[in-house]
């Protein structure tokens, strides 16, 4: 018996169809599509044991599952195995599967003032949905965990710069000049983020890592918002801040187009702190990421034009911080 028989076999799916998907993300997961006897679609989904936890597939099968419960009908539900678990684990693997989502994550091929707002919409259905019951007040571990990594950045930073990388770098990527602004950056991205550390959030389940990747549109319409495998308690605004950052609105829709939205969905104001936290975030996710990807770029020898999900990432990454300040 190989092992998508035994996956489909332990959470009871007879196959009629295997449609491998051709282009995987960039973590090290293993994504099929499996269309059963009865014509239901299934998104079957490999992750690495080191990835993730019992308790966070547990969590997440019980956020999903409310969500769903409550009309987000555009998130991907966890199935339960025969076993009564919301995974199967084979070979130091876990198999998890959900409902497949249709739609295409083409927002920044198309972007629309009606699809900002479909995507605004849903995330906040999610968080309502998500946070019903399991709110609590704390300390940010993402904020905590990003300023962390602000602290290390500078030697970072000089670790690139000493090996000459960076103007390597740039002779084949030119939006990669914008790697320059960093050491100029780096300060008031400290500074706050000290600041947002030394305070107490509202803390709830979250996607925690929402991105353009990760939001499936059919026409304007929404249809998918998906991988919620780092799903975790924490805030809202790492969310916002997340998804706003890694789409292109700045070339077509001005950025308060988002709050604006944000606020009609929320049908209240957001306060100043709240879009300092989420400008904060959108901007440490771009610093942070191009540094390390190129640091990634550096250690695996990747070429440009390799067609590597390192040089793509690192390319989008650099765009989307020169579009976040305004070059």
């Amino acid at each position: 018996m190989n092992v998508l028989t035994a996956v489909l076999e332990a959470f009871g799916i007879a196959a009629a169809e295997v449609q491998a998907v051709p282009r995987p993300g960039f973590s090290s997961a293993s994504v099929i599509k499996v269309v059963a006897s009865d014509q239901s679609e299934y998104c079957v989904k490999q992750t690495a044991t080191a990835a993730t936890t019992n308790e966070t597939l547990s969590l997440a099968y019980r956020v999903l599952s409310q969500a769903y419960q409550s009309g987000c009908d555009f998130i991907p539900v966890p199935r339960l195995a025969v076993s009564g678990q919301p995974w199967y684990e084979r070979g130091g693997l876990r198999w998890e599967v959900c409902n497949w989502l249709p739609g295409a994550a083409d927002f920044n091929l198309r972007p629309s003032r009606e699809r900002l707002h479909a995507a605004v919409e849903a995330v906040a259905q999610f968080h309502a949905a998500a946070q019903c019951g399991a709110a609590t007040w704390g300390v940010s571990p993402a904020i905590a965990r990003r300023l962390a990594l602000l602290r290390q950045l500078p030697e970072r930073y000089r670790a690139l710069i000493s090996a000459n990388f960076t103007t390597t770098i740039e002779e084949k990527l030119p939006a990669a000049r914008v790697l320059r602004r960093i050491p100029d950056l780096h300060p008031e991205c400290q500074r706050q983020g000290e600041f947002f550390a030394s305070r107490p959030w509202q803390l709830q389940p979250v996607h925690g890592d929402l991105w353009h990747d990760h939001l499936l549109f059919t026409g304007n319409r929404l249809a998918g918002m998906i991988d919620f495998s780092a799903l975790k308690i924490d805030v809202p605004q790492l969310d916002w801040g997340r998804m706003v950052s890694s789409l292109r609105i700045e070339e077509c829709i001005p950025r308060n187009e988002f709050f604006l939205s944000l606020e009609d969905c929320r049908q209240q104001r957001i306060s100043p702190h709240e879009i300092q936290a989420i400008r904060w975030f959108g901007r440490v996710t771009l610093v942070l990421g191009t540094l390390y990807w190129i640091e990634r770029i550096q250690r695996t020898g990747a070429e440009c034009g390799d067609s590597s999900h390192a040089w793509e990432r690192f390319a989008d990454l650099c765009h989307q911080l020169e579009l976040d300040l305004g070059e």
